[in-house]
């Protein structure tokens, strides 16, 4: 494909299809008439903007999706990873054939304590209310520096972000190295994968835009960080969600991704 790529975050799949972001929805159109741009959609984006008590209210979002897609689906499972053709229609019917008794959000949200990450960004002098007023390569910077004071001090631990990213994947890699051979999939895919999202919540637990209370209860960092792993195959991820594109810029900072990170207001500026 040769288009720019645009990964929606579902807030904005939700505003414009309901009929709250026109602004959108017709930069959208002029886009798409122009030929220049396209708008794929994923698995994640048709979970959220569904539910099971509001079947009318999906053929309409779904519909959009198609419209805007042009039936071009971002495909991500254990041995698939790929742009291909598809319906949503049929990729929400996929994903809730097998009811799933336990969220994988609920079980992120209780596996660390709230507690517990505070007492962490004690531990490296780390105050949310600093870090929130860098950028995503600032915000990064500020924090190297707190583990490499830390690592100083103990004589031991890693120094940066990028050391301890390197720990963790070699702890991954060598727990589930033989799986990803027996399910079929590459350790390339693989570890995008485990990095990505590991690296999203890892800023929430050192403080960059932390969630607050409820949210961090909810668990919607695993999900916000499902998103940002779709959005580096693609050009540009537009949300307006300021956390999420905080810690979406700071991921793709430290690995090197060079997927932009919009507003919708600074998406808007491109139509014209």
């Amino acid at each position: 494909m040769n288009q720019v790529l645009v990964y929606l975050d579902s807030n904005s799949l939700i505003g414009i299809s309901d009929g709250r972001r026109d602004d959108l929805k017709l930069c959208i159109e002029k886009m798409l008439d122009g030929g220049e741009y396209l708008f794929p959609f994923s698995a994640e984006q048709v979970g959220e903007i569904t539910t099971a008590e509001q079947s009318s209210q999906n053929a309409l979002r779904l519909s959009y999706l198609r419209k805007i897609s042009r039936g071009k689906y971002f495909s991500h499972s254990t041995n698939e990873l790929e742009f291909r053709n598809e319906d949503p229609e049929v990729v929400h019917g996929t994903i809730n054939e097998v009811p799933t008794p336990l969220s994988p959000e609920k079980l992120f949200a209780e596996f660390v304590s709230l507690d517990q990450l505070r007492s962490a960004r004690a531990a490296l002098e780390l105050d949310p209310s600093r870090l929130n007023n860098l950028s995503g390569q600032e915000a990064v910077e500020e924090i190297n520096r707190a583990l490499s004071k830390l690592a100083s001090k103990q004589g031991v631990g890693p120094r940066t972000i990028n050391e301890l990213m390197e720990v963790l994947v070699g702890i991954v890699r060598t727990a589930f190295g033989d799986q990803w051979v027996q399910l079929g999939q590459t350790e390339e895919s693989a570890l995008r994968d485990f990095q990505i999202v590991t690296l999203f919540m890892v800023l929430d637990a050192f403080g960059y835009w932390p969630d607050d209370l409820n949210t961090f209860k909810k668990g919607s960092r695993f999900p916000d960080s499902r998103h940002v792993f779709n959005a580096s195959f693609f050009n540009i991820l537009v949300s307006d969600d300021k956390k999420m594109r905080r810690r979406a810029q700071a991921v793709y900072e430290v690995l090197n991704i060079r997927t932009k990170v919009l507003s919708p207001s600074e998406f808007l500026e491109l139509a014209k």
